[in-house]
């Protein structure tokens, strides 16, 4: 397991489609999972985490009337989302924003090095750091959980998944922020964590391995949230920051499944895998004992490596 981008606050809710469609229905499974997943651990763990829920606005490049679209699709689950109308929005999320959006109630943020370490923690994993050669790894079942575009997977795969590197920046003077009460996503994303605040997050195609321009990404980032706001947000520019490399595959869904003989992978999970590596590990793990799955049939089609074979 390497090559993620192993950012260190990760915005948690599970995403809106203008259809609901079976990429929708696996990250909602995958939300719903990782949700106990954490509960579960907090109970024994530290886990820094606010289950603040979630603000989403439209982005920047949205279409005219496209979140309306938005919106209508998502009605028949309206048990996981609720509709805040522009002169009511000031008043739930602290800032003075006007524009109506989506609430996640059960979204928030979450740091995900003390998360994976919960994880790692249960007493039948044994973390091996010197195992550099996967072909030497004393397992007789394998499974492949890097980022997955190093070409460390076998090159039938690699040639599907490109990276794309993002940038966060962290400000801890931000008198604008101050009220802020839950997290918000807005093609970037602002979340308050600490003693201060986590915005993101660049998508950078080009430049990948090169050192990171961090004022260049915060000026970026700051962008974003000046546009939620109609105004500039006097905020200045982070030093501090973080770089980190997502994995997306062609169609943007993860490769999860069986990929030769007792050898699987879990891979390409892009900037979503907070919602859906908790999954797909239980649904390997039913691959390998033979137990019955938790995912449908349609939906381990939507994610096997087979989708790539011509």
């Amino acid at each position: 397991a390497a090559g993620t981008s192993a950012n260190p606050c990760a915005v948690f809710y599970p995403g809106v489609a203008v259809n609901w469609q079976p990429a929708t229905t696996f990250y909602y499974m995958g939300f719903s999972h990782s949700r106990k997943l954490l509960d579960t651990l907090s109970a024994d763990h530290t886990i820094a985490q606010d289950p603040c829920g979630m603000m989403l606005f439209p982005k920047p490049s949205d279409k005219a009337g496209h979140f309306a679209k938005v919106m209508a699709g998502m009605l028949p689950h309206a048990e996981v989302f609720q509709h805040v109308p522009a002169e009511e929005m000031a008043e739930r999320i602290g800032l003075p924003v006007q524009r109506e959006g989506v609430f996640f109630p059960h979204g928030g943020w979450v740091d995900v090095k003390e998360y994976v370490g919960a994880l790692l923690a249960h007493p039948a994993i044994t973390l091996r750091m010197e195992d550099e050669n996967f072909d030497n790894a004393p397992a007789a079942t394998k499974v492949i959980c890097d980022g997955g575009w190093r070409g460390t997977v076998a090159s039938g795969l690699s040639q599907h998944i490109h990276p794309v590197q993002g940038q966060l920046s962290f400000v801890t003077q931000a008198k604008t922020l101050s009220g802020l009460r839950t997290v918000l996503s807005y093609g970037g994303y602002v979340a308050p964590m600490g003693d201060g605040y986590w915005l993101g997050a660049t998508f950078e195609r080009d430049g990948i391995g090169s050192p990171p321009d961090v004022l260049r990404a915060a000026a970026d980032n700051l962008s974003k949230l000046d546009w939620l706001l109609d105004a500039p947000s006097g905020i200045e520019p982070a030093q501090t920051g973080w770089v980190g490399v997502r994995s997306v595959s062609r169609d943007r869904m993860p490769i999860v499944g069986e990929y030769g003989e007792d050898t699987y992978v879990s891979i390409a999970h892009a900037s979503r895998g907070l919602l859906s590596c908790g999954l797909a590990a239980e649904y390997i793990a039913s691959l390998i004992a033979g137990e019955p799955s938790p995912l449908p049939r349609s939906l381990a089609r939507l994610i096997s490596p087979e989708r790539f074979k011509s």
